[in-house]
Formats: C-alpha cells, structure tokens, sequence
C-alpha cells in the first residue's frame, strides 16, 4: 500500500512540476531565477519522471502476484435431474409435479495458472454472471453455479455457493451454463436459484437456435474478465454446444476458435 501511495504521489508532483513550467515557459515570465530555457528543461525532466514512475507502476502491477484463469476446455455432462412443475387436475386445480428427465449439460472448465504460491495469487470469492444475447440484445442473465458444488438447501445458501476460492495448484473448476433434455428443444438456464432441494424448477428458457453467451468472471482480488462463446442448439441434434470466441485480426472481430 506504501508503495502504491508512493508512485501515484511521485506521479501527480511529477505532473504538476510539469505543468507550471510549461505554463511559465508559455508566458515568458521567469521563476524561481530561471531563464526560459531553465523551465523548459524542468518541464522536460519533470515529464520524463512522471513517464518512467508510471511504467515502473504498470511493470510493478504486471510482475505481482495475481490470479490468472485461463479457459481450458468444454466439459459437457449427461445427468438425470428432478424436474419440477405444474399440471391441471381434473377439478382445475394447479398442482406441483416431479419428472424425472435426462438432461445433457453445457458448461466449461477453467484453471488458475498463476505461477506463484501464496494467497495473493488465490482467486477469492471467485464468482460468475452469465449473459445470454440474441444478435446485440440481451435476453437473460443469471449468476453461474459450480458444477462441483452442493445444490442449496435454502434460498439463504444461494450466495455462499455462487462463490468459490481458486488456487493456482493445478485445479480444474467447472462452471455450468445451461442444459438440454431430451425430446426437448429449449435451452434451460442453469443456476443454484432454480435448484433449492436438488429438483429444478425452470425460470428462463429460449428455444433458438443459436444464441451468443458471455460469461463475466470476477473476484476479489482480480480485475474482471469476460469470456465470449458462441451457443448452437440445433433441434435435430439432442444437446448444445458451446463455441469458445475470442477478438481476432486488425478489427478485433470476434471468431470462432478450436475448444481445444
């Protein structure tokens, strides 16, 4: 913290020693003794200090020890869940149902690759908010479950879940997005909300065929990052797949690469 509050001190005297040389060498009149020549080489040294302090911090900041996630693979799972829902009963009264379907999960796996040991480096309270976009407009957003976390039990778990630490010891996390059931052409959210007690009660679901799915990851000790896929739900087939998309070429236009 010292030397943080060291470099941007440094830096802003730097800046301002600058700007009143600068001010006086445009107005001609002298300071402090100095000549006109005098000030501008203030104004000159002044701001080769402020540059070098300001990339000495950015240096400083890329050499520290932080999280660093780096998408590893597709993990697509096949899983019976509890699905839970409503029918008619003859007297026209709504009542709940439980049916259990096959239901084929998208999600993907990460893994922090910081490469030094130390708490610094772990990702804390690391959590996700996924966004589902059709064309520029967006059309959901839930917060990402762990696939390697217990369902809640309660509302008051949800939070908690949502939120895992991640070392950099190798470890591969797997978040889900959403899931397919057979015979069923909708894609299903898939997030701890929906799943109290282990049965899934759906809340958003689209039946597209394909949809853009950003996935913004972020932590307590990490600037945010976001990873874009390309979603495909083709309703001859019986599943989804995601397509990792990243910015490519002069125009940084977003396209398809291998999930490998």
């Amino acid at each position: 913290m010292l030397k943080a509050i060291l470099f941007v001190g440094g830096r802003l005297l730097a800046a301002g020693v600058a700007a009143i040389a600068a001010a006086f060498d445009v107005s001609g009149e002298s300071v402090l003794g100095l000549d006109t020549d005098g000030i501008r080489i203030v104004a000159v040294v002044a701001g080769v200090v402020f540059v070098l302090l300001t990339l000495a911090r950015e240096m400083q900041l890329a050499l520290a020890p932080r999280p660093r996630l780096k998408f590893t693979s597709l993990a697509p799972a096949t899983s019976d869940v509890v699905f839970r829902g409503t029918r008619t009963d003859a007297s026209g009264a709504t009542i709940g149902t439980q049916t259990q379907k096959v239901g084929h999960f998208v999600r993907f796996e990460f893994m922090n690759t910081a490469e030094a040991e130390g708490q610094q480096s772990v990702a804390g309270h690391l959590h996700a908010r996924i966004r589902i976009l059709e064309g520029k407009t967006q059309i959901g957003e839930w917060p990402g479950r762990w696939a390697n976390t217990k369902h809640p039990e309660s509302p008051e778990e949800i939070w908690e879940l949502n939120r895992i630490d991640l070392g950099p010891n190798g470890e591969k996390v797997m978040l889900d997005i959403g899931v397919r059931y057979e015979g069923d052409p909708r894609f299903y959210a898939w997030h701890n909300a929906a799943l109290i007690r282990g049965r899934f009660t759906p809340e958003q679901r689209w039946s597209g065929e394909e949809y853009v799915v950003e996935v913004e990851l972020g932590a307590n000790n990490m600037k945010r990052q976001t990873l874009r896929f390309k979603l495909r739900n083709p309703h001859e087939e019986k599943e989804a797949k995601l397509i990792l998309l990243r910015r490519k070429g002069i125009l940084r236009k977003w396209s398809e690469v291998s999930n490998d």
